[in-house]
């Protein structure tokens, strides 16, 4: 089960990194999200609602496959 699951993992991995280029939330963001400065950007460009909602669209698609 453990052998699966890390499987899984990579698989979704690498097709998160394909379809987004990434799968760090920095690089997603272009901005670190734990400084002042970051959040602020965030803020400014809505990028929660721009990236970070994509990327969830884009999470249930490929879980919805991966495994199968």
């Amino acid at each position: 089960k453990k052998e699966l699951a890390y499987k899984l993992i990579q698989e979704f991995n690498e097709e998160f990194t394909r379809r987004n280029g990434s799968i760090d939330c920095s690089s997603l963001l272009n901005c670190k999200l734990n400084t002042d400065e970051g959040q602020k950007y965030i803020e400014e460009h809505n990028l929660f609602e721009v990236v970070c909602e994509k990327c969830i669209r884009e999470s249930v698609k490929i879980v919805a496959v991966v495994g199968k």
